[in-house]
């Protein structure tokens, strides 16, 4: 005798979200949706430098709609590229003027990476993914682990 599969099953939440501020309503979308993601993937994916294509994907979408979208831009070139992408060719994603000082240019992308550990989405050991190359004083270009180019699709 077959035992036919079980139906499948659909769940419907409503949250009050009355009195959260529109920054907490965001943080809570966000933390429902990496919960969601967690529980549909459970088959484990393979793992270079404690990310995923999943998780490499979802921390450059991550950059892209929270404003570091020229950093997400700079780290898919740096992937193609072998690891590097040059100043020149930042001011070019970013279309920023020549004086533009890149200060604090991996800000967003290591908030988010630490946001991501901190959630449990990547391991504590999983590497940064956009480091600045100094020459004295100045960020001449920036790497990312060249490994991680296979993640992408």
């Amino acid at each position: 005798m077959t035992v036919p599969p079980a139906p499948a099953l659909r769940l419907s939440l409503d949250v009050d979200v009355t009195g959260l501020t529109d920054e907490q309503r965001r943080q809570f979308t966000e933390a429902v949706i990496d919960l969601l993601d967690k529980f549909r993937n459970e088959e484990e994916e393979p793992t270079t430098l404690g990310w995923t294509a999943t998780t490499l994907e979802e921390a450059l979408t991550r950059l892209d709609r929270d404003g570091g979208w020229v950093q997400a831009g700079a780290i898919r070139r740096a992937l193609v590229n072998g690891g590097i992408v040059s100043r020149a060719e930042i001011y070019e994603i970013g279309n920023y003027e020549p004086d533009r000082m890149l200060r604090g240019f991996t800000r967003p992308t290591n908030r988010i990476v630490e946001s991501m550990r901190a959630a449990g989405r990547i391991p504590a050991s999983a590497v940064s993914l956009l480091e600045p190359v100094y020459v004295g004083v100045t960020a001449e270009s920036f790497k990312v682990p060249a490994e991680l180019a296979s993640l992408l699709a």
